[in-house]
């Protein structure tokens, strides 16, 4: 299961980013939103695949959000997969309970079907493929 957790105003990236997973994965996984001010425990069994992609900015991030990423980690000692998302490239530190994980910048522009420009094969996957 994936469960995407979103800062207060980023609803709509958090639907972005669950579409192209489900259309990405023909709907092979399972997605949540929860919106970080809310006490949520996680919506499901707890699993060693479960990932959770947290959405913030640099505003501080609320305390129940924080104490779901902590009971996250908590249940899942040596399995937990956590993503943190920064959507501004200024505030880049994860929230407090995720502050351990290196967080990824939200790059809107990649939001949707991606185009296929070439299909590199494991001998020339690096550097990618160039296109227009």
């Amino acid at each position: 299961m994936v469960v995407i957790l979103y800062q207060d105003g980023y609803e709509d990236i958090a639907e972005k980013v669950a579409s192209d997973l489900i259309e990405t994965f023909s709907d092979h996984v399972r997605v949540e939103l929860l919106d970080a001010d809310s006490r949520s425990s996680w919506p499901a069994e707890v699993s060693w695949d479960d990932l959770l992609i947290v959405v913030y900015d640099g505003k501080p991030f609320p305390d129940a959000g924080n104490t779901f990423i902590a009971q996250f980690l908590e249940q899942r000692p040596h399995s937990a997969m956590l993503l943190p998302v920064a959507t501004d490239s200024a505030s880049q530190k994860p929230p407090q309970a995720a502050a351990a994980i290196k967080a990824l910048e939200y790059n809107g522009a990649a939001v949707g079907p991606a185009r296929e420009t070439c299909k590199p094969s494991w001998r020339n996957a690096w550097p990618p493929c160039a296109g227009p």
